[in-house]
């Protein structure tokens, strides 16, 4: 076993020792639970510090953690699954792109009375902490929190001749970037979960909202009713057919997802690209490409603002009748967003404002968090779903760009009324 990854586990080992000296164990309670159920997603490079924390659990409270690897999309199925057979795991790491969701499914748990007597609510950052709410209540507590970053490589652009790119205009005036370094000039996400976050900002540095909260209560797309947002929402999409059109982007971004778009910008294919801070990872496998990396504000249209994404990811505790299994299950939350736990394995993504990052890589991530947009604390799954379609009709089905934004818009409004979201 790597030397890294040993160091993680005796490191984590060390955090559940620590943790345990201060952490009410409510769980380990004569006739309380004795195991809970997690669902979870681990990269390579941080899973066995994770699995140490899950299995070092049982020692320092009585119950035992019995955890599940899987990736984040499968996740997402199984709980919808699990939750229509009445079954759902105990706590399951997921997306924010889901609170609402699996709030209005009526799985998750009301923590207001937990979070208030929670002494680790002040050392997350208030933002983050609001994202897990919906409707007045928390139903999460944040694992993670990242922002988006333009990566360049320096190199390759010194060899392109570019600078870097501070507008739409400047990305679309590198036509002989390619010719000159060999690697395409940009990066573009149009599927999983990656496109619409992308695509979210872009639309957010016009001061274009997905939704909008309505006066009378209720969100909805107001882009139709306004000529001047839908001429914006237009100019984004024709943003990302004139990346595809003019060859500053694979040709194949139409199809791409963030595995895609993150490897080819890892191995030097792309010279720029709008990504976060978990390409440090690549830095192990693509040590020379990797090496010549900086971190810059994404580019903006010269008439917008520049802005960056925030994903708060929640830790869910899931409703399952039984308060004493709830009261296990916050308090094992409670330790799996600890200062142990968050500084052992998401340091660079870190939610709480007790744990830094030891890099350049979080310090000038962390300097973007300021103008970061985040979804509404809306039903998500039809809404991030028509968002990757709409990109898929603008840039594979060769829809103009104005019928892209109108039908964008009368989707995320269908998806409004149909969760009874909607709001005039």
């Amino acid at each position: 076993m790597k030397k890294k990854v040993l160091a993680a586990m005796l490191t984590a080992a060390v955090a559940a020792q620590t943790f345990a000296g201060s952490m009410p164990v409510l769980a380990a309670e004569e006739g309380s639970v004795e195991s809970l159920e997690v669902w979870y997603d681990g990269s390579e490079a941080v899973n066995d510090a994770m699995v140490s924390f899950f299995e070092n659990y049982e020692s320092v409270s009585g119950v035992k953690l019995t955890y599940t690897r899987m990736d984040l999309d499968s996740i997402h199925d199984k709980v919808i699954a699990a939750a229509a057979a009445g079954n759902t795991p105990d706590l399951v790491f997921g997306l924010p792109e889901w609170i609402s969701e699996f709030n209005a499914m009526g799985i998750t748990t009301d923590l207001n009375s937990y979070v208030e007597s929670w002494e680790d609510k002040e050392q997350f950052y208030e933002n983050v902490m609001d994202t897990m709410m919906v409707d007045g209540k928390y139903v999460a507590l944040p694992w993670s929190s990242a922002v988006r970053a333009l990566l360049v490589h320096d190199t390759i652009n010194e060899t392109a001749g570019a600078e870097v790119p501070a507008t739409w205009d400047d990305v679309l005036a590198l036509e002989g970037y390619r010719d000159a370094a060999g690697a395409y000039p940009y990066g573009l996400t149009c599927t999983t979960a990656r496109a619409p976050q992308e695509l979210l900002v872009y639309l957010a540095q016009y001061g274009l909202e997905i939704c909008s909260a309505s006066e009378n209560g209720g969100y909805r797309n107001t882009w139709q009713e306004n000529e001047e947002e839908l001429e914006k929402a237009t100019k984004v999409f024709q943003f990302y057919k004139d990346l595809v059109a003019k060859g500053l982007v694979d040709p194949s971004s139409p199809t791409y997802g963030w595995e895609e778009t993150d490897a080819n910008f890892a191995s030097g294919l792309t010279g720029m690209f709008t990504t976060g801070t978990w390409m440090y990872t690549y830095k192990e496998n693509y040590p020379d490409t990797m090496a010549d990396v900086s971190i810059h504000e994404i580019p903006a249209p010269a008439d917008g603002k520049t802005c960056t994404y925030l994903e708060p990811k929640p830790l869910f505790v899931f409703d399952r009748g039984d308060k004493a299994r709830t009261d296990a299950a916050f308090e094992a939350a409670a330790y799996l967003v600890s200062k142990d736990f968050i500084s052992t394995c998401f340091s660079d993504q870190s939610p709480r404002k007790d744990v830094e990052g030891k890099d350049q890589w979080t310090e000038d991530f962390n300097k973007l968090k300021e103008n970061a947009v985040a979804f509404p604390p809306v039903v998500l799954s039809n809404i991030t779903q028509a968002m990757t379609d709409s990109l898929a009709k603008a840039l594979q089905d060769n829809m103009d760009a104005k019928e892209v934004a109108v039908w964008l818009s009368d989707a995320v409004n269908a998806s409004l009324q149909d969760s009874g979201e909607y709001g005039e």
